[in-house]
């Protein structure tokens, strides 16, 4: 918290409590007009000091308002901020888990007719499908690139509302680095394979949404990458 801010605020009282003495003292002096002389025209005192302390006090009281204002905004901002930046962290676990939640079942053999299928998950999932992409396509085992798709889709979105943000830039930087080290550990690589894979497949046309997926994600984290974290160890 910025203690600047209490301590001109006590200034100001202050200074507007001696404000207040001397101007009843100097506005009851003798003038040097008799025209002005208030002590002499004044019946009673009272209305003297009300009269003369009226304006001074509204005035203290309306700055007084106005810095409380101005406190409460910021505070509010702050709390925005906080709450922001709660939401991105709450958001890119939801990502992670996501990714960990992720299935393949492949077919790996066959016994007196019967299929012997194998169920993989979150990298090993990706992994697996990626390597043997061309039979998974060919039999429709492809559930596993929608999933993927979407996954890719909320990365993106999260990657733009950071950015777009007014949390501050050590909370900007610890969020960014943390979805970077995400990518490179469990994306970067395999989306490359990927993406190679499915444009060297012959209905190549039928997966254009999930290799521009791939490629619009690429671009996003080059972004934040040049932005956030240029000048330092990835």
């Amino acid at each position: 918290m910025n203690l600047q801010k209490p301590k001109n605020i006590i200034i100001f009282f202050l200074v507007g409590i001696i404000l207040l003495f001397f101007s009843v003292w100097a506005f009851t002096r003798p003038a040097f007009l008799h025209c002005f002389n208030i002590a002499e025209k004044s019946g009673e005192i009272g209305d003297i000091i009300g009269g003369i302390t009226a304006p001074i006090t509204s005035l203290l009281g309306a700055l007084l308002i106005y810095l409380s204002f101005t406190e409460q905004i910021k505070a509010n901002k702050l709390i925005q901020s906080q709450w922001s930046y709660d939401t991105f962290v709450r958001l890119f676990n939801d990502i992670q888990n996501e990714y960990s939640t992720l299935k393949f079942t492949n077919v790996e053999s066959y016994q007196l007719s019967n299929y012997v299928s194998v169920t993989y998950s979150g990298s090993e999932a990706l992994i697996n499908f990626i390597s043997k992409m061309e039979f998974a396509i060919s039999h429709n085992f492809t559930g596993i690139l929608s999933d993927i798709s979407f996954i890719l889709e909320d990365l993106r979105a999260l990657i733009e509302d950071i950015d777009k943000s007014d949390i501050n830039i050590e909370k900007k930087y610890f969020i960014v680095n943390r979805i970077n080290r995400f990518y490179i550990s469990k994306l970067e690589t395999q989306l490359i394979s990927l993406k190679m894979g499915l444009e060297k497949n012959q209905n190549a046309n039928l997966y254009n949404y999930h290799i521009s997926s791939i490629v619009l994600t690429n671009q996003a984290i080059d972004k934040i990458r040049k932005k956030y974290l240029s000048n330092s160890i990835i």
